[in-house]
C-alpha cells in the first residue's frame, strides 16, 4: 500500500512539472525544452545536461561541451569550458583561477571592491551601480592607477548591451555580481542557474518565496519580475537590495558624487559605500603616514584614524541609541496638520518636549541621534566627535508627533567642506515604501525648522 502512494505522489509530481505553466517555451526564435523536474533541457542549440541533484554538469553547444564540478554542499568548485578546454577554479568567492592567473576579490558584504592576480599583472577597483552590478572598472596597476579599463552596461534583466575593455582579460562577476560563464551565456547564482537573455532562471524554484505574492507563484521568473528594485543573492529568493542599502547611499551619495571634484576611484568608491565606510578605507590607506612624518600631529591624525576603523568595524560608531518604548499613535489623515496651530500651543509642544526628551547615554559621543524617540519630543540637540577630525560636531534633530526623526540640521562640515557645507540638512520621509525612513542627500542650510544659531530654540511648524 505504502509504495503505491509513493509512485502515486511521484507520477503527480511528475505530470506536475510536465505542465510548466510558467516555462517559456519559444523566445526570439529559439525554442526551449525541459524535463519532468523543470530543469531546461535545450536552449536553441544548446543542450543542458543534469546531476540526479539537479545542477547543471555540462553544456554543449556545436560538440563543444562546458563542464562543471561541485562540492558537497552544491558550491560550484570548477568550470571547464570549451574549445580551449581551460580550467577556471574558485574557493569561498574570494580566490579563483582563470586563464592561468590566480585572482583574489576583495569585497565589503556582497559588492566586490577589488581584484587583483598575484602575479601583479591585473588589478582592478568596481565601480558597480545600485544592483551591485559590475559596471565600471578602474585600474590598480601603477603608470595606469584610476584610469577607465573596463565597462560594463546591462539591460533590465541583465543582458549585456555595452562592453569597453582595454584588455583581453574580462572579470567573471558582473551583473549583481553574480558569476558569467561565457562559454554558456549564463549566470551561476548559487542554488540556480540564470538566463539573462529571457530574464528567467533556467530551473524552477523549489520554495514559493512570498505565499502572498503572486509573482513568486512563476518559480522561473528573477526577482519577482522587478529588477530595478530587486536581486536575487543565491537564487533561492529576492532581496530588496535598493531599500536595505538605501540609509548607507544616501549618506554619502547625494553630495559627493555631485561635486565635479571627486572623479577619483576613492571618491567613487565613498560614493557607493556610504560615509562611515568610506572613511574608514581612506583611514587604512592613510594609517602611518602621520607617523612616518614624525610630527606629534601627525601621530595624533593616526591615532584618529585607527579609532575611526575600530569603530566602523565593531559597528558602535553607527549603532543608534534604543528607542524610547512608546504608545502606539493614530496616523493623521489626510492633510492633517501634525504640528501646533498656535504660538500657545507650540509653546506647550516646547515646554513637552524639554520635559520629555530622553536621557543622553554614557558614549553618546560615538553614537548618531536616535531614529524614534517619546511622542511629545520635537527637538534634540546632539554634540557627537568626528573620529577623522578630532573635533565635536553640532546637530539639531527634529521629530514628529509619532516621535519619529523628520530632520537634521549639521553645523559642521565633517572635515569635507566641498562635500558638506556649513551647515547643511538632510530630511527623512516615512511611506509604505519606507516604514524606517528614506534618507535624502546632503541639502545646503539649516532645515526649515531651524533658525542659525543651533543653541537656541527651534523654529517649530506652524499651520
Amino acid at each position: 500500500m505504502i509504495w503505491r502512494v509513493i509512485l502515486f505522489w511521484l507520477l503527480g509530481a511528475s505530470l506536475a512539472w510536465a505542465d510548466l505553466p510558467h516555462a517559456i517555451k519559444t523566445a526570439n526564435g529559439l525554442n526551449y525544452t525541459y524535463d519532468l523536474c523543470g530543469n531546461m533541457l535545450t536552449r536553441g542549440s544548446q543542450a543542458l545536461v543534469y546531476n540526479p541533484e539537479n545542477r547543471l554538469i555540462a553544456s554543449v553547444v556545436s560538440n563543444q561541451a562546458t563542464t562543471f564540478g561541485y562540492d558537497a554542499g552544491g558550491n560550484r568548485l570548477w568550470k571547464q569550458g570549451a574549445p580551449t578546454n581551460t580550467l577556471q577554479v574558485w574557493i569561498a568567492g574570494n580566490y579563483e583561477e582563470k586563464d592561468g592567473k590566480i585572482l583574489f576579490h576583495i569585497s565589503a558584504g556582497d559588492r566586490m571592491v577589488y581584484t587583483y592576480s598575484s602575479d601583479s599583472s591585473v588589478a582592478g577597483y568596481y565601480h558597480p551601480d545600485h544592483l551591485h552590478s559590475a559596471e565600471v572598472l578602474s585600474s590598480g596597476l601603477t603608470g595606469t592607477l584610476g584610469q577607465l579599463y573596463q565597462h560594463y552596461e546591462y539591460a533590465a534583466y541583465g543582458n549585456s548591451r555595452y562592453t569597453y575593455s582595454t584588455t583581453a582579460f574580462p572579470i567573471t562577476r558582473r551583473y549583481t555580481s553574480q558569476s558569467f560563464d561565457e562559454e554558456t551565456g549564463l549566470y551561476y547564482y548559487g542554488a540556480r542557474y540564470y538566463d539573462p537573455v529571457i530574464g528567467r532562471f533556467i530551473q524552477p524554484d523549489r520554495t514559493i518565496a512570498n505565499i502572498i505574492n503572486p509573482q513568486a507563484y512563476d518559480r522561473y521568473s528573477y526577482a519577482l519580475n522587478n529588477p530595478f528594485l530587486y536581486v536575487d543573492p543565491t537564487g533561492k529568493a529576492p532581496t530588496d537590495w535598493a531599500n536595505a542599502m538605501q540609509p548607507g547611499v544616501d549618506s554619502y551619495y547625494g553630495g559627493y558624487i555631485s561635486d565635479p571634484g571627486h572623479t577619483s576611484t576613492l571618491a567613487l568608491f565613498g560614493a557607493y559605500m556610504g560615509q562611515s565606510v568610506a572613511d574608514s578605507y581612506v583611514d587604512m590607506l592613510r594609517l602611518g603616514t602621520g607617523t612616518a612624518e614624525g610630527s606629534v600631529e601627525g601621530v595624533a591624525a593616526d591615532l584618529g584614524r585607527a579609532g575611526g576603523i575600530i569603530l566602523t568595524v565593531t559597528g558602535s560608531a553607527s549603532r543608534l541609541a534604543e528607542p524610547t518604548a512608546a504608545p502606539e499613535a493614530a496616523p493623521a489623515s489626510a492633510g492633517t496638520e501634525v504640528a501646533g496651530s498656535t504660538a500657545a500651543e507650540s509653546a506647550t509642544a516646547d515646554t513637552q518636549a524639554s520635559s520629555a526628551q530622553p536621557l543622553v547615554p554614557k558614549d553618546a559621543m560615538s553614537q548618531n541621534a536616535p531614529k524614534q524617540v517619546t511622542p511629545g519630543t520635537s527637538n534634540i540637540k546632539q554634540t557627537k566627535l568626528n573620529q577623522q577630525t578630532g573635533k565635536s560636531e553640532t546637530s539639531s534633530v527634529h521629530y514628529d508627533n509619532f516621535g519619529r526623526q523628520v530632520g537634521r540640521t549639521d553645523y559642521t562640515d565633517h572635515g569635507r567642506p566641498k562635500v558638506h557645507p556649513d551647515p547643511h540638512h538632510h530630511t527623512f520621509e516615512y511611506d509604505k515604501n519606507f516604514p524606517d525612513g528614506k534618507k535624502s542627500g546632503v541639502l545646503p542650510g539649516p532645515h526649515p525648522n531651524d533658525i542659525p544659531n543651533p543653541n537656541s530654540t527651534p523654529n517649530l511648524p506652524s499651520d
